[in-house]
């Protein structure tokens, strides 16, 4: 019994070190910032009616990040609810042993 407490706390300390190195990556707050941007050009494609134009000069990579996630946002098509279990399902299925190993839940897979 002892034994299994102390493998608890170990792997409790490395998923919050874990957790701490992923917070020090910024990772959170870059998406956060696609997201945002992402939502300035949906607002105004589809409120305002307007153009758009987006350039990042921060990095190659932004750029079509931003315009992706506008276009999926735009499209009606990905925001059925059949889209969202599929896209749901297949992230959980191909990060379900991750999810288990950080959780300690059990999934079956059918």
């Amino acid at each position: 019994m002892q034994f299994s407490c102390k493998g608890l706390r170990g792997s409790r300390y490395l998923f919050v070190r874990w957790l701490i190195n992923l917070e020090n990556t910024k990772w959170l707050q870059y998406i956060s910032g696609l997201l945002k941007a992402s939502l300035i050009v949906v607002n105004a494609i589809d409120k305002d009616r307007k153009p758009v134009l987006v350039h990042c000069s921060d990095g190659w990579d932004r750029t079509p990040q931003i315009v992706a996630l506008a276009e999926l946002l735009l499209d009606p098509y990905y925001r059925t609810v059949e889209v969202r279990l599929t896209v749901s399902d297949l992230v959980y299925s191909t990060s379900a042993c991750l999810f288990s190993q950080l959780t300690q839940h059990i999934y079956i897979y059918p």
